[in-house]
């Protein structure tokens, strides 16, 4: 069995303060995930590495600045929900996994 058309999505969910001092209870943000090979939507027939770049448009680039945000409970109170979602190439059936 294949899978096929496999995608990572990720969301950061944590609260924070708006520029009017007002708190969003749960803020939500996109997290990108790459794959460490040159199709957009590989086979997962193998092991395969999906990775966060940590650059300036990462919603987690304040939360690495501070030495993994310990300190700082701002910070270090949040939620990473990483997605897996894939089509099993035999059924179309398609499968999702958080």
């Amino acid at each position: 069995m294949s899978v096929v058309l496999v995608q990572v999505t990720g969301k950061l969910l944590q609260s924070s303060l708006t520029k009017e001092g007002e708190t969003v209870l749960l803020d939500q943000r996109k997290v990108s995930f790459q794959v460490d090979t040159s199709n957009d939507s590989p086979f997962l027939i193998l092991p395969l590495a999906f990775y966060h770049t940590m650059d300036h448009s990462s919603p987690l680039r304040a939360w690495a600045a501070k030495g993994g945000g310990c300190a700082d409970p701002e910070l270090a109170d949040f939620e990473l929900q990483v997605i897996l979602s894939a089509t099993v190439e035999p059924t179309s059936a398609t499968d999702r996994s958080a």
